[in-house]
């Protein structure tokens, strides 16, 4: 694992790593030997003493950030001496007042709103230090994750950058979101970014408390032993150390030197030739090290200065801190925890504002009201007293928010919130877009746009709700998301309710849409618990509900903001909304409908499971060929979460309510009343509580009427319907009927009117049958043969796939026997009603027959009993035949599963087959490749004996040679001069070659200086410019001087046209994903190929326009300012004229062009960094009009006003993302809407003016902001 890069510069400050790169250049992996044998801290070390400069540094920042004269009693507290107040208002002075002049204050503030803004933000940031400090260990827990490599002390000691690790730090902090964090936070994130302010202080005090350890110590000193390190700051001793250090290695090197030759003199007095060969190349290797180190010791004034500035560059912020601090490290250090005790005493009070905000706060929260809009509150009871006397308080405040703006935001959600608890959405819609204009924070404006999606959706006005919506999740998705929408993207909203608002969604894979239901109020718990009767239902995968896909929480840790997740039924729409597009239901499909409904719930209740929600909107309906489907929706999300059909029933007063609320109120109307809070007298809602509802949603399905006042004329006809339906209505649940009573009733009816009914229904049932018997028939062939043979006991198979048809067959006449049984009751149970019927007949009109009718109509209601009984046994029937189906169901899915299993054991075997005959085979390669290096070791061995008989030859030859050689030993001795001779000859014919080939490389480059010279004279002359270097708060603190080439055309008069020579390249063109203000639309970043072209070095002038065109268009007046009130075509007419008049094809820059020239080499959100001022551009009415040309300085090309001014057409047709329109210029408006416009005018705010910023306007528009510039091709 590579070392972390903020660790890596903290290491690398600490050992001035910079100057250490200049002095090691010559040394090699010298300085990491050094410090793997020396630089030996441990990882707890290095964590410990990086947690603690971290908290120590904060606690600096906020004892500096105090009121003065709460600072200076203070420190004479900590320190119990007298303190000078010029020490006390360091970080005041150096940091906390540049940063409030530049960000902070506006131009027009006087200085009592100043001060007031000051304090605010002295007390804001001092809370905001103390929320930080804790983070600590969180944040730097792991830095040093083990002992240092000597890869990570490689990188340490070679490190050049920037020292600078502010922004990794908040980072860090970005990703543990404090949710403490208080007002004013961007604004301290961007004090803590000033001058590196929070990196250097860090800085600082890691190196206080690691200077002083001994094996830091004694690393500096080893380094300086080795000549790799010296105190640069001291510049003359340094020189003194480092030359004393190198001569004391020279000198060493030659007595090596002298040592070596006496060894090799005696080595060839002793005729051992190949001894004194060897020594003659350590002689030569330590003559160069002596050289090297004399040449360094010439060097070694360069060297330094080098070392010295590379030092100063990299440390340049940091020197300037440690002055500051220099003082406070001691007390900092030993006495943190008081400081951090102590910091409450010294905020500064803001006048009176926080505490007046925190009453209302208060008062709003006594009423059940927030600053963030929930449904609830327009259903919240409130004393109308109180709330008139809450807006009074906020009026009385709104004077006071001219001198504190930075409350307008807060006061405007305030009040947003009260006019939204009051139904008047169109008045908090204003205070939240207000809101949203003066919002001095990322937090501020997410909770106006979630507000605003509240009072959107709430109106109905979907579309918008869903863009606030998502704004809100873009500036903090964690805090505002109703689901998981990383996992389920959004779409569009389906609608909402008193339970939550309905998402449609991409599923995870983003192949197919499915429906999010999300929850205003869930309840907490484990997943298992809080969604299990959803979760008994995906069990079920009921026929009449839409199939359960997923379910969470956002926040799982906290059981926080649930969401349920279903399949999307393309084509279906609501019960509610069904009624108002067709009408109500005719009685046959009304009856059928409600069978269906009467179905869903029995299979839920025989489960457990309870609706308690259902109404009209919650059914869905899909016409279909077998005529209306019905799906069932929300089933068990009643106990997910909390609904507001309580609060609605206690709030009395209906009228002024939006649509939404009076949509809620509605849905009361098919609640029972023990759902309503009338326990008491009914007891807890039970499966009779969803019978109540199914007679409400059916009358109204049937009637087309509310069933809050029922009445039987509203329904069809037929007396038994009416009964049934007005039966569910009974206030006391005992009094309802069962759900299979309701299924019996309504089966009975559908007979009567539709004789077709039972044997569809028949029907539909035994191709249910069928394709069970299908789906075990495939899971039979779906079984391996190798998984029948593999079974030992061939009874056991056999009890699992074989034989179960005969059960089903007795199953299926076991049904076929109960139905016509139950028909056969049927029919007598009718002729028993129509001779009860007949009775009363009989009794209207013959008294003297009563008698008889009684006793007939006595018999008749003794067989009608027998008859019910007799159809209840089937029933009981129908109920068995239906769990011994469900039975063999489950038995079908289990020998699937187990199928499966097989399957999956015969594919694991494979594998394992497949592995072994890998294994096999690369086993027998290993053996081959042993074998083949065997027989090369052997081969080698006996090279090695015949090299040794060689060499033993050889060396008898050589040993009488020597003899022989021996008698002329003085003429060797003169052939060993003579060759020195030879030699030192050789280097100087080598030396005179060298030299001639340096001066015809010389001549060969000089050659090729005058080519390029006169191919950038071909571009134009050159002239001479500055830019401007900034600071971070774009604050001008140096000029740097620049060439380019240009050439002149003359249009006459005396009026010329300057065109600069731009060199093409690549770059990257729209913002990076981090630049703030970017349009993320329009923006996307890619990488474009540009080719060399000239451009205007400035817009076209009034002056060039009135010559070539004879006009003056602009509405402000100037020869020298930029022509404006032009549109693109003017633009283009005046490019043809011109290219008529000079003969060379003028025309408006592509988008790419423009943007290329625009950036000159940056990256930055401009040409010059990424903070904008009025000293750097005309912008946001800073001048008030248009001013002349070249006032502001250029970008690194040469070009003036590219930020600011004026807009500037383009070429380009306007695409949102691009699409390569943006490489093409054009000179026809034909087919193109709008045409891309850059780099904002003198009335735009700063964002338009960044680099990448982007714009689009029709080719006719025109106004004073409105002009252009040129390009020509090579």
């Amino acid at each position: 694992m590579s070392l972390p890069s903020f660790l890596q510069i903290s290491l690398s400050s600490l050992l001035d790593s910079p100057a250490v790169v200049e002095l090691a250049a010559r040394a090699g992996d010298k300085a990491v030997v050094i410090l793997k044998n020396h630089f030996t801290l441990s990882s707890k070390e290095i964590n410990a003493a990086i947690q603690n400069s971290y908290g120590y540094a904060l606690a600096t920042v906020a004892a500096g950030l105090a009121a003065p004269e709460k600072k200076l009693a203070f420190l004479q507290k900590l320190r119990h001496s007298k303190l000078e107040r010029e020490f006390a208002d360091k970080i005041e002075l150096n940091y906390l007042q540049p940063f409030l002049n530049a960000v902070f204050f506006k131009p027009d503030s006087d200085s009592s709103e100043q001060g007031g803004m000051s304090a605010d933000f002295r007390a804001n940031a001092i809370k905001n230090c103390r929320v930080l400090i804790p983070y600590k260990k969180q944040l730097f827990q792991d830095a040093a994750a083990a002992a240092l490599t000597e890869a990570d002390l490689t990188a340490i000691i070679s490190y050049k950058g920037p020292i600078s690790i502010t922004d990794f730090v908040l980072k860090q902090l970005e990703k543990l979101s404090p949710s403490e964090k208080c007002d004013d936070w961007d604004e301290f994130v961007a004090f803590l970014r000033y001058k590196d302010l929070l990196g250097n202080a860090i800085l600082f005090f890691f190196h206080e408390q690691l200077r002083q350890h001994p094996r830091v110590k004694e690393t500096f000193a080893a380094l300086q032993r080795a000549g790799l390190w010296v105190d640069v700051r001291d510049i003359k001793t340094a020189q003194q150390s480092l030359t004393a250090t190198l001569e004391q290695q020279h000198a060493e090197l030659l007595r090596q030197l002298d040592e070596q030759k006496q060894q090799m003199a005696a080595a060839m007095q002793a005729n051992d030739f190949a001894r004194g060969s060897e020594m003659m190349h350590a002689l030569q290797g330590l003559q160069q090290q002596a050289i090297a180190i004399e040449h360094e010791l010439k060097q070694i004034p360069v060297m330094l200065q080098k070392a010295q500035a590379a030092w100063r560059q990299s440390h340049e912020q940091l020197l300037q801190l440690s002055a500051d601090f220099k003082v406070w490290a001691g007390l900092i250090t030993e006495k943190v925890d008081v400081v951090l005790t102590w910091l409450d005493e010294l905020m500064p009070l803001v006048k009176g504002m926080d505490e007046k905000l925190d009453r209302i706060l208060e008062a709003m929260a006594q009423m059940g009201l927030s600053p963030q809009v929930s449904v609830h509150h327009e259903f919240t009871y409130y004393d109308s007293a109180r709330l008139r006397q809450l807006e009074d308080e906020i009026a009385l405040l709104k004077p006071s928010l001219r001198k504190n703006s930075r409350y307008q935001s807060q006061v405007a959600i305030i009040e947003g919130s009260i006019f939204s608890s009051r139904g008047d959405l169109e008045r908090a819609k204003q205070q939240f877009l207000r809101a949203l204009e003066c919002a001095p924070s990322d937090d501020k404006r997410a909770l106006a746009y979630f507000n605003l999606f509240q009072v959107y959706l709430r109106g109905k006005d979907y579309a918008e709700a869903l863009a606030a919506l998502q704004d809100a999740y873009s500036i903090n998705v964690w805090q505002y998301a109703l689901h998981d929408v990383e996992k389920y993207p959004l779409v569009s909203i389906l609608g909402a309710g008193g339970m939550g608002c309905v998402f449609l969604c991409q599923d995870q894979w983003r192949k197919k849409p499915v429906v999010v239901k999300t929850f205003w109020e869930g309840r907490k718990g484990r997943r298992d618990e809080v969604f299990r009767e959803p979760i008994i239902m995906h069990n079920l995968q009921s026929a009449y509900t839409p199939k359960p896909l997923d379910c969470g929480f956002v926040n799982a840790g906290n059981q926080e903001r649930p969401y349920f997740v279903t399949e999307y039924i393309e084509g279906a729409i609501d019960g509610e909304a069904w009624i108002k597009k067709y009408g109500k239901l005719d009685l046959l499909t009304g009856l059928k409908v409600a069978l269906q409904i009467a179905e869903g719930l029995a299979v839920a209740h025989d489960a457990g499971v309870f609706h308690l929600d259902l109404k009209p909107a919650n059914l869905l309906f899909k016409q279909t060929e077998d005529g209306l489907m019905v799906k069932i929706i929300d089933f068990g999300l009643a106990r997910v979460a909390t609904s507001l059909k309580q609060q609605t029933a206690l709030t009395q007063v209906h009228s002024h309510k939006t649509q939404f609320a009076q949509a809620v109120f509605g849905t009361l109307d098919y609640a029972p009343p023990e759902q309503l809070g009338e326990t008491d007298d009914y007891g807890q809602p039970t499966a009779k509580s969803d019978i109540y509802a199914f007679g409400t949603t059916a009358y109204h399905l049937l009637s087309g009427e509310s069933p809050r006042f029922p009445h039987p004329d509203d329904l069809p006809d037929v007396p038994e319907l009416q009964r049934l339906l007005l039966a569910c209505f009974r206030k006391h649940p005992d009094k309802r009927p069962t759900i299979q009573s309701v299924i019996t009733q309504l089966s009975r009816l559908l007979d009567k009117l539709d004789k077709t009914w039972i044997e569809k229904r028949t029907r539909a049932a035994e191709m249910a049958r069928q394709k069970t018997d299908d789906e075990k028939s495939r899971a039979r062939q779906h079984i391996p043969s190798a998984g029948k043979a593999g079974c030992k006991n061939k009874f056991f198979f056999e009890k699992i796939f074989g034989d179960g048809s005969q059960k089903d067959e007795e199953s299926t006449q076991e049904v076929e026997m109960a139905r016509q049984k139950a028909q056969q009751e049927k029919t007598r149970a009718d002729d028993a009603e129509m001779a009860l019927q007949k009775a009363e007949v009989e009794k209207n009109h013959a008294r003297e027959e009563i008698e008889t009718a009684q006793q007939m109509a006595a018999a008749e209601k003794s067989r009608a009993d027998d008859a019910e009984m007799a159809l209840q046994k089937a029933e009981k029937e129908k109920t068995r035949a239906h769990k011994e189906i469900k039975t063999a169901q489950q038995m079908a899915a289990a020998e699937k599963t187990r199928a499966d299993d097989a399957e999956m054991a015969l594919q694991k075997a494979e594998d394992g087959k497949r592995r072994a005959h890998k294994e096999v085979e690369i086993a027998q390669q290993m053996v081959a490749a042993e074998k083949s290096r065997a027989d090369e070791a052997e081969m080698a061995r006996q090279k090695v004996e015949d090299e040794t008989r060689r060499a033993h030859k050889e060396v008898e030859i050589a040993r009488q040679k020597a003899q022989q050689e021996k008698s002329r030993a003085d003429d060797a001795e003169i052939a060993l001069q003579k060759t020195e001779a030879e030699k030192n000859r050789v280097h100087k014919e080598i030396e005179a070659v060298r030299q001639k080939a340096e001066a015809e490389k010389k001549r060969a480059r000089e050659a090729e200086i005058a080519r390029q010279k006169a191919e950038e004279e071909k571009k134009g002359k050159l002239f001479s410019f500055e830019i401007v270097i900034v600071d971070a708060n774009g604050k001008i603190i140096r000029n740097e001087p620049k060439q380019a080439r240009y050439q002149i055309e003359d249009l006459g008069k005396g009026v010329i046209l300057e065109m600069v020579y731009i060199p093409g390249g690549i770059f990257l063109m729209g913002s990076p994903e981090t630049e703030k203000d970017r349009n993320n639309a329009w923006e996307t970043q890619h990488e474009v190929t540009v080719k060399p072209f000239y451009m205007g070095k400035y817009p076209i002038t009034q002056a060039q326009w009135q010559e070539m065109m004879g006009n003056n268009p602009s509405y402000f007046k100037g020869e020298n300012r930029p022509v404006e009130n032009v549109s693109w075509l003017d633009v283009v007419e005046f490019c043809q004229r011109l290219s008529e008049k000079t003969g060379k094809d003028y025309r408006l820059p592509s988008e790419a062009e423009w943007e290329y020239g625009c950036r000159a080499g940056s990256v930055t959100a401009y040409c010059w960094g990424d903070v904008i001022t009025t000293e750097l551009a005309n912008y946001n009415r800073s001048v008030g009009e248009t001013t002349e040309v070249a006032k502001y300085p250029p970008n690194a090309f040469g070009l003036y006003d590219m930020h600011g001014n004026i807009w500037e057409w383009t070429g380009s047709a306007f695409e949102e993302n691009y699409q390569g329109k943006e490489l093409v210029s054009l000179m026809s408006e034909e087919g193109v809407g709008r045409f891309a416009v850059r780099g904002a005018s003198w009335d735009i705010k700063a964002r338009w003016a960044r680099s990448a910023d982007r714009y689009r306007d029709a080719p006719t528009f025109r106004n004073d902001g409105q002009g252009a510039r040129l390009v020509r091709m090579l």
